[in-house]
């Protein structure tokens, strides 16, 4: 995989950044700064251009999600209620939206929109541990939790839209770690797989197909991968040689590779997937820098972002090789 280098000077995040999403047609990057968010960033293939911060930011944001349209952005952060702001966005601007009536019930970790747009589902502490609401393009009205049988076992931490939209995996504390909501504005009951990720999940990522969930669990081998039928998730033997545990899991656009963040080096990795088989793709010749926190695959999958704890916290790789090329110039190495 080809590469780019890290950003310089007044282009970098500010803080760790904890998290990051493309927009869909890939001209934007959005970061969770964990010291103001959140940041943008426009892309044209080379170089990134820092715009102007929103007037309502937020500190220690822990992900960032983009809208099907492009046109609104979610973030969300563990300070303080209401824990969840949405943006709109004109192409320069972001204006924030009204907070929801019903925020999280605590410290938020993960946001996601559902595939039509019209769900924007969080991950949180504290029952019920997922908080999924409506949007109309401006208010977010929060539906009816799980009923109390139905709960996940503990603090939410990640969580995943099915491509069809009809299933809602997160990925939590406690045992089964993994919890998949069939949900069509109510949510159905849960189901687990037989053989679990571990006593804690942090991340779970949908093929583009549908036909396989990722989850980033505390058990090796770290990265557990479930072949999806129904109900019945059936683990497969996923990447190989981990060096610890995993702390985001991304499936590519089209579903040919998965890649795995970590706390210790090469800190991204690269996997070829042909259906069976998990094939580690050589490192980037720049690692990144510190824990990687989140990595994002652009449109096309020309390019992956990774997202980590220390300056300058982004790198952009080209997917020719694996290189890190700076904000302000336009050389730098590819990841091989």
């Amino acid at each position: 995989m080809p590469t780019i280098n890290p950003y310089s000077g007044s282009a970098n995040p500010a803080g760790a950044c904890n998290g990051g999403a493309w927009s869909p047609d890939g001209s934007y990057l959005a970061v969770a700064d964990s010291s103001s968010c959140p940041v943008v960033y426009g892309f044209d293939g080379i170089t990134l251009s820092k715009l102007a911060a929103a007037g309502a930011p937020v500190t220690n944001a822990r992900a960032t999600a983009w809208s099907p349209s492009g046109k609104h952005l979610a973030v969300v952060y563990t300070t303080a209620s209401p824990y969840l702001a949405v943006y709109a966005f004109d192409g320069a601007t972001l204006s924030k939206l009204a907070n929801p009536a019903v925020p999280p019930a605590a410290a938020a970790w993960d946001v996601a929109w559902s595939p039509s747009g019209m769900y924007l589902a969080v991950a949180h502490d504290t029952s019920p541990f997922i908080t999924v609401y409506t949007f109309d393009g401006t208010t977010l009205t929060k539906v009816a939790n799980p009923n109390a049988g139905n709960l996940p076992a503990g603090g939410g931490r990640g969580l995943a839209w099915s491509p069809s939209g009809t299933h809602l995996a997160l990925a939590h504390a406690s045992n089964p770690a993994l919890s998949v909501y069939p949900f069509d504005g109510v949510f159905g009951a849960k189901f687990s797989p037989a053989s679990v990720p571990g006593t804690v999940a942090v991340a779970a990522a949908w093929s583009p197909d549908g036909a396989y969930l990722a989850v980033s669990g505390d058990a090796s081998p770290y990265a557990h991968v479930y072949s999806v039928s129904g109900t019945v998730l059936t683990r497969i033997t996923g990447p190989a040689g981990l060096p610890t545990q995993t702390t985001r899991a991304r499936w590519s656009n089209d579903g040919s590779m998965l890649a795995l963040t970590y706390a210790a080096s090469p800190y991204v990795s690269v996997y070829a997937f042909n259906g069976t088989t998990f094939t580690k793709r050589a490192d980037p010749v720049n690692l990144p820098t510190g824990t990687g926190r989140d990595v994002a695959w652009r449109i096309g999958d020309t390019h992956v972002a990774a997202m980590t704890d220390q300056s300058p916290y982004l790198a952009i790789y080209q997917l020719s090789v694996i290189a890190r090329r700076s904000v302000s110039r336009t050389s730098g190495q590819l990841f091989p």
